[in-house]
């Protein structure tokens, strides 16, 4: 085993024992935000790092119904093309630049830093006629495959609240008879990198 491959292992193995993976689901009721505590870090190393990466790596709404109002987009005959997924609390540090909330406005071309985040519904489907006979209609609408990652301030005991909006109107989106699924990450940085003193 060559050292790069070595070496490269073992900045792997550091990354993987400086994460936190987290799986959170909304209650099914009628509240517009998803709230939550992060957990404090348990090593001290970990309590007083400065900074951490954020990672966005899958947006679900489940457990869909079959008529209008269990639907995010409040509509049977399609779903909705994509989400905004606000993240309250946690602090980024300005380098995540979006246009999702005002692209309605006349600045829309200047994207602005936002806490918020894109995600493509891989499921988004559109029936042609209203009057088409379904066999089936998909209870998940969402995405697995999200890789966006933000730096942020060290998250731990952080209160945070996350808001999801239709990506097509902006309309926020509030769970009737259905729940929000998140899975992220969170790479607590080392005190040396975040300083900059990588040697």
């Amino acid at each position: 085993m060559s050292n790069f491959t070595v070496k490269e292992l073992q900045q792997n193995y550091l990354s993987k024992l400086n994460t936190y993976n987290y799986q959170v689901v909304s209650a099914s009721s009628d509240s517009n935000k998803l709230e939550l505590q992060i957990p404090p870090f348990p090593l001290p190393t970990h309590q007083q790092s400065n900074l951490a990466i954020f990672k966005l790596k899958e947006f679900w709404i489940c457990d869909q119904g079959d008529v209008a109002a269990e639907r995010p987009g409040g509509l049977i005959t399609q779903d909705v093309s994509g989400f905004c997924v606000r993240f309250n609390g946690l602090g980024f540090r300005g380098t995540n630049f979006t246009n999702l909330s005002n692209k309605e406005s006349p600045e829309y071309k200047t994207p602005l830093p936002t806490a918020e985040f894109m995600v493509i519904n891989k499921y988004a489907a559109l029936d042609r006629s209203a009057t088409a006979q379904r066999s089936s209609i998909q209870a998940n609408s969402g995405s697995d495959t999200l890789n966006q990652e933000v730096v942020c301030s060290n998250p731990s005991g952080t209160f945070i609240s996350i808001e999801v909006f239709d990506l097509d109107d902006q309309n926020l989106i509030i769970p009737d008879g259905f729940y929000i699924a998140v899975r992220f990450e969170i790479e607590v940085l080392p005190n040396s990198i975040s300083s900059g003193n990588v040697n």
